[in-house]
């Protein structure tokens, strides 16, 4: 009984480690531009430069948002996974 509890609780758990939902992909995003030094910020800044506002943290959420709404391109889908074979 209690491996099938501690089970449950596991498998509960797991669906919020695997899926960090965009909160999460920002919130790393945030943490790692602050830690980039101002060359290699400048270089991804220039790289990400766009006139519509889109900012450090819109780029780690766009491998989710673009497999999926209105316009998805579904063959992106692998391109989110690093080392998916």
């Amino acid at each position: 009984m209690r491996l099938a509890l501690a089970t449950i609780a596991l498998l509960s758990l797991l669906q919020q480690i695997v899926c960090w939902s965009d909160l999460g992909h920002r919130t790393v995003a945030y943490v790692a531009e602050k830690c980039l030094k101002k060359p290699v910020h400048k270089y991804i800044a220039d790289i990400l430069a766009n006139d519509k506002g889109y900012d450090f943290s819109d780029a780690a959420t766009w491998a989710d948002t673009i497999k999926r709404g209105a316009h998805a391109r579904n063959w992106t889908k692998e391109w989110h996974y690093i080392g998916k074979t």
